[in-house]
């Protein structure tokens, strides 16, 4: 047998961050790992990998070939194996399913039972992560004076509003939720005031949300509002 040797620092930090329990356990895995393996390791790392990943561990229907590869215990095939597994059948909904995935025998689910879940639910920070934004402000109006800007023979001014139509697009989007508003103000139309407290005299509205637990595919919108005067 191998002799494996971790600096103290390390083993000191592990031992009170993890239970005695786990910590002989890990440690019969990297004794494994070391009879098992004719090349030179840097044990310290591996000890520390797995430590990583019995605290945070992987979620096996989110991992990738990069990811898996530092368990060290999984070899190519193996790897490559349950990667195709997922593909052709889908996300693990049980652990026992890992015991039709080709090349996984029962010494190698065992090893890798404390540094997986199969969790299908989309955290917080992963539901606002990645968000790409998409502003536009459209704005026009007549170097003319328009005719409603005039005031007639008893001083009145037919439009209330300047001559500006405005617009106003937003969208939001990434990999769970798309949402988006649009907005418009029509030439002669308030803003804001009292005539126009909600400024914009359109509305527009949607909001999408997919993959995120049991929904697949959800939209809501266009909700539309109008406040127009009716000029």
């Amino acid at each position: 047998m191998k002799k494996i040797i971790f600096t103290f620092g390390f083993v000191l930090l592990f031992f009170y961050g993890f239970s005695q329990d786990n910590n002989l356990l890990l440690e019969e895995i990297i004794e494994n790992i070391a009879e098992e393996n004719e090349e030179e390791l840097d044990y310290s790392e591996l000890y520390e990998a797995l430590y990583y990943f019995a605290e945070h561990p992987i979620n096996l229907n989110k991992t990738s070939k990069e990811e898996l590869r530092e368990l060290y215990f999984l070899n190519a095939y193996q790897i490559d194996k349950l990667l195709l597994h997922i593909e052709k059948n889908g996300k693990f909904l049980s652990y026992l399913e890992l015991q039709t995935v080709a090349g996984f025998d029962v010494q190698t689910i065992q090893n890798l039972l404390p540094f997986i879940s199969i969790n299908t639910s989309v955290t917080s920070k992963q539901l606002l992560a990645n968000i790409k934004q998409y502003i536009m402000v459209r704005d026009q109006f007549y170097l003319q004076e328009q005719k409603g800007y005039v005031p007639d023979e008893n001083g009145d001014i037919h439009y209330l509003g300047n001559a500006h139509r405005t617009y106003f697009k937003y969208r939001l989007k990434n990999n769970y939720l798309q949402a988006g508003i649009t907005a418009e103000k029509d030439a002669g139309e308030n803003f804001l005031g009292e005539r126009q407290p909600y400024g914009f005299d359109f509305y527009s509205a949607h909001l999408q949300a997919k993959n995120i637990g049991k929904i697949k595919n959800v939209i809501i919108g266009d909700y539309q509002m109008n406040f127009g005067q009716g000029l």
